[in-house]
């Protein structure tokens, strides 16, 4: 809250966000932002509490697919084929397939592996989100909805 107070900017992204999300009206005084202000900290807060809970439930899990992480994190508001695209989009994985970038490969994020079965003569691939990059893609993915 003493952002909010502080820095006009950080106020006006606040109320921006909550505008575009549908979930308040435009505050019609200051006391009003800084109580919008405030309830965004409150359910960012939630969110984290969130995260933390879902990831040390997933990391007992293991690595899981992006269906079952999209459907098993209450943050992420896509569907699978939406967050693929988003992945794209904020360079995660290559344009043409499903496969990461190697170096998020590398920092233990994913894991890019092929099927025990060959289809049409060919190994399917599967991208699948370890238990480290549930962490990462969930704070990923609650920053670039901030902004």
């Amino acid at each position: 809250m003493f952002v909010a107070k502080h820095d006009i900017d950080y106020l006006e992204k606040v109320i921006e966000f909550w505008i575009a999300k549908g979930k308040k009206q435009l505050p019609q005084n200051f006391a009003q932002a800084l109580q919008l202000a405030a309830d965004q900290a409150k359910e960012i807060e939630y969110k984290n509490e969130l995260i933390i809970a879902s990831n040390e439930a997933s990391i007992k899990a293991g690595e899981i697919l992006i269906r079952e992480f999209v459907k098993s994190t209450d943050i992420i508001e896509l569907g699978e084929k939406l967050f693929y695209k988003w992945m794209r989009d904020q360079k995660i994985i290559l344009m043409n397939s499903n496969e990461p970038y190697q170096h998020y490969v590398a920092r233990g994020f994913f894991t890019y592996r092929p099927s025990d079965e060959k289809i049409n003569g060919k190994f399917r691939h599967t991208l699948r989100v370890t238990a480290r990059g549930k962490v990462w893609l969930a704070a990923k993915y609650m920053k670039s909805i901030e902004e």
